[in-house]
């Protein structure tokens, strides 16, 4: 393993490979790279030169350059002989004059790389304050051109493969600061990294400016959002502006393919640039999960990973449990210590495939007063085949690569079968399932055919009652009610609903509130009328959801979560 030190050293032994990796002449010292990119967006800008950081070409407005960073300048420029002027062979010392032709910052001469007639490559001088500086350069004939700066103390910026801002980075990898790998082809296309384990990690050595004046222990690097551990960041004292990152690759990423690197610096974040994580995707590890137990578990970043949809990425620990009877019922209850917001994704194994079922979100908050922003999940199913199931305790949609500690619970036989026809005379008893937000619910299912639009009713005298509808593969709720339509009563009453498909449905009776007991009736029938799936949806979206009562603005928050890719990853028991 490369040690912080060992391994800047062993780079700065390295300057060939680094010259071939940034393109700078073996001649000098100093970089002669002739960036590119930004040439036609000068003619858009009121200013006659516009400098921008020359890894990102960040050049949003505030976007600034930072002290001693590289910076590449561009305009119209009059060069001695309007020549291009690359660093002399020998130089061993910039120079502030190159082709005839210097430039000052806030009125001090910035050292020059390369100067041409549309781009001068430069270091922005290390000593100037903050805030919107002039810029003058002055042309071989003396005429000059004028803008301003935003300088700040940290503008982070990563060098990329073909010096466009994007794509593959400018970057190495290594295993023990001797042998090194380019992470690009010579056409810039990325090259499949070796991901290393927690055992023999490899290293990313990325190339940028603009970062070394936050200090080490303010730079990040992400890799697909997944934290990566920072060994050194800051500058290579051989060449002029330029900082060097040494970060350990999440060895979870493995065959994951091509993913975005950012780096953080103080509060700025650079240019996204990628590399390609080939090899196989890490089995997934399991911990048997017993019916009513009870897990303390945390996430961590050094945890296992998974994608999601918009190119985020989310901690999981994983769970297996077995079902032997069919119709078994389950519920899965898992709350986050805040800011935690947990979510759980049911799988099937299917000859060593993971098929989902089922994942949810917020269930378990329900009841709880909109200020208790309780986001806790309770999957509850109903599961038809006998097998192995695997389950996920990840985190929300909205809540990528999230981190904290959780308590997750498993239990059976905790929803009951109820027909059309059934009228049911019952209670809710402090015996009944109590959610995170310490409301009891009854729980029933049913049999449902696309079409069909049940009625269901809860009538209690003891207490205001609530019913929630919801598919049998976990939130969000299908539909609900609060006080039946056209009266002010303390019943409920679902009508009005079109069964979307032939499946099991999940009923939820609940008095919605906290600790409260009482006595009530259930019914449930079929309407006469079968809605074909057009017109059904048609109902369901001319109906709406309900749009006030307890709860509705809580539940109208509900979503469907995005699913995540199929899972065909091995499986592995853990001891």
């Amino acid at each position: 393993m490369m040690t912080t030190t060992a391994s800047h050293t062993a780079l700065v032994r390295r300057l060939a490979l680094l010259a071939i990796l940034l393109g700078i002449s073996l001649s000098a010292t100093f970089s002669t790279v002739r960036y590119t990119g930004l040439e036609g967006r000068v003619a858009a800008q009121q200013a006659q030169v516009v400098l921008v950081n020359a890894a990102s070409y960040a050049n949003d407005a505030g976007a600034g350059v930072a002290p001693d960073s590289i910076a590449a300048l561009y305009g119209q420029f009059i060069t001695q002989g309007n020549q291009a002027y690359p660093l002399p062979a020998g130089t061993t010392t910039l120079p502030t004059t190159l082709g005839g032709v210097r430039v000052t910052i806030g009125g001090k001469p910035a050292p020059l790389f390369y100067v041409g007639t549309a781009q001068i490559n430069l270091s922005v001088p290390a000593d100037l304050p903050d805030g919107s500086t002039p810029i003058v350069v002055t042309n071989s004939d003396g005429s000059t051109r004028n803008g301003t700066v935003l300088i700040v103390r940290v503008q982070p910026g990563v060098f990329t493969s073909l010096s466009t801002g994007t794509g593959t980075a400018a970057a190495l990898t290594t295993k023990d600061g001797v042998s090194y790998n380019f992470v690009s082809n010579p056409d810039g296309s990325a090259k499949d990294l070796d991901a290393g384990t927690v055992q023999q990690p490899n290293y990313l050595v990325l190339f940028g400016t603009g970062l070394r004046l936050a200090g080490q222990a303010n730079v990040k690097v992400t890799v697909q959002g997944v934290p990566a551990q920072v060994i050194y960041a800051g500058k290579v004292d051989q060449f002029v502006g330029l900082d060097q990152l040494n970060v350990i690759i999440p060895p979870e990423l493995a065959g994951f393919g091509t993913l975005q690197v950012k780096v953080t610096a103080g509060a700025k974040t650079s240019n996204t640039v990628s590399i390609k994580l080939g090899g196989e995707v890490p089995s997934i590890r399991l911990n048997t999960l017993a019916e009513g137990q009870v897990v303390q578990g945390e996430l961590t970043a050094d945890d296992q990973v998974q994608p999601g949809a918009s190119n985020n990425t989310y901690f999981f620990d994983a769970y297996t449990f077995q079902t032997t009877v069919p119709n078994t019922t389950i519920a899965i209850d898992a709350r986050g210590v805040a800011p935690l917001n947990p979510m759980i994704i049911l799988y099937r194994n299917d000859n060593g495939s993971l098929k989902q079922v089922g994942q949810d979100d917020d269930t378990g908050g329900y009841g709880a007063p909109q200020s208790a922003n309780n986001v806790d999940a309770l999957l509850l199913s109903v599961i038809p085949t006998p097998g192995q199931y695997v389950l996920f305790l990840s985190t929300s949609d909205s809540q990528a690569n999230g981190t904290g500690r959780y308590s997750i619970k498993y239990t059976t036989n905790v929803i009951q079968q109820i027909t059309y026809g059934q009228n049911l005379s019952t209670q809710i008893s402090t015996s009944d399932y109590k959610n995170s937000a310490n409301t009891y619910v009854d729980l029933y299912w049913f049999n449902g055919v696309l079409g069909e639009r049940p009625t269901i009713g809860m009538n209690s005298t003891a207490f205001d009652s609530y019913l929630i509808l919801q598919g049998n593969a976990g939130d969000p709720p299908l539909t609900w009610n609060d006080n039946a339509p056209g009266t002010t009563s303390l019943n409920s009453l679902i009508t009005n609903y079109s069964l979307p498909k032939t499946d099991i449905y999940v009923v939820i009776a609940t008095p919605f509130e906290a600790d409260k007991t009482g006595a009530y009736t259930l019914t449930l029938n079929r309407q006469a009328t079968i809605m074909n799936g057009i017109d059904g949806l048609g109902l369901n979206l001319r109906e709406g959801l309900p749009v006030a009562g307890r709860g509705t603005e809580s539940l109208l928050m509900r979503r469907e979560a995005s699913p995540r890719p199929p899972v065909t990853r091995g499986l592995v028991i853990e001891q």
